[in-house]
């Protein structure tokens, strides 16, 4: 199993409990994953999560999809388990002022060991978190002792697919959307104007003009982790990204596949499977 060695728990509970962690629920809401609460929706119906169930969510951040559960899913109870303490209180507040204390406990552990019982729950859950468990084999054991006998185990999570491997994810969502390094000093002085210089002053995006900062990027990164083909993903009617496709061609020493992402059209996931597979298999 493949192992990202620069991103773990020391990472996440740095970001998370620090104003990182706060400036994200700015921009994104409580539901800090991909889909917000629809995605927490869609996951449970997929499973078959039903009402009156119990369901422990391991690495549970701000324990917003645990409240989804609980509001909308009917689950009867929830019990999270993180190991950030100023995360877990944050979630006590929460459901505290929601009105939800007696339906979601936490425990403040490792969600490799949480010491709660086997076979405690109906399902075990979790929602784009379990990529950061540097000890995968672990987590899904716990996982496993958790869940009672035909009980279901749920979660989303980032994957790599058709044979390839991403070793730069320059997407809005990836890592060239990460601030730069925050200034302690600025920060407790000025945090807005640290906060939003690390955010807007610092991110290189394709809206710059002139935009040498997104080239100046992705050259630095391609280089160092020796990317050997480009794709670009945009959404049709994006005619900054349509627009840049060709400069980026011309810049570019490697490959560079324009992928219009047209989600909405049938059969459209299949096609781009289909030209990501033969991409990757020129590259080879």
């Amino acid at each position: 199993m493949k192992q990202v060695t620069n991103i773990g728990l020391a990472e996440v509970q740095n970001v998370s409990r620090g104003p990182e962690g706060e400036l994200w629920e700015l921009i994104m809401g409580q539901q800090i994953h991909i889909g917000g609460g629809r995605s927490s929706m869609d996951l449970a119906q997929r499973a078959g999560v039903q009402p009156g169930w119990s369901g422990v969510d391991l690495a549970c951040c701000n324990g917003a999809g645990m409240r989804v559960l609980v509001r909308y899913c009917h689950v009867a109870s929830m019990h999270g388990v993180d190991a950030t303490e100023a995360v877990i209180e944050r979630c006590r507040q929460r459901c505290r002022a929601e009105g939800l204390a007696d339906r979601i406990r936490f425990t403040l552990a490792d969600a490799c060991q949480t010491g709660l019982p086997d076979a405690r729950f109906d399902f075990v859950w979790g929602e784009d978190a379990w990529c950061y468990v540097m000890e995968k084999s672990q987590l899904i054991a716990e996982a496993v002792r958790l869940v009672k006998p035909g009980g279901v185990i749920a979660f989303t999570d980032w994957i790599e697919q058709a044979g390839g491997r991403i070793v730069l994810d320059a997407t809005e969502w990836g890592e060239r959307a990460l601030p730069r390094a925050f200034a302690a000093e600025r920060t407790r002085c000025d945090p807005l104007s640290e906060w939003a210089d690390a955010y807007f002053g610092a991110i290189p995006d394709v809206f710059r003009r002139p935009n040498h900062m997104l080239y100046d990027y992705l050259g630095r990164e391609m280089s160092a982790r020796h990317v050997r083909g480009l794709i670009v993903r945009r959404y049709p009617g994006c005619d900054l990204w349509h627009a840049e496709v060709a400069p980026l061609k011309a810049w570019s020493r490697a490959p560079v596949l324009d992928l219009e992402a047209a989600d909405s059209e049938a059969g459209s996931a299949e096609r781009s499977r289909g030209r990501i597979e033969a991409f990757l298999e020129m590259l080879a």
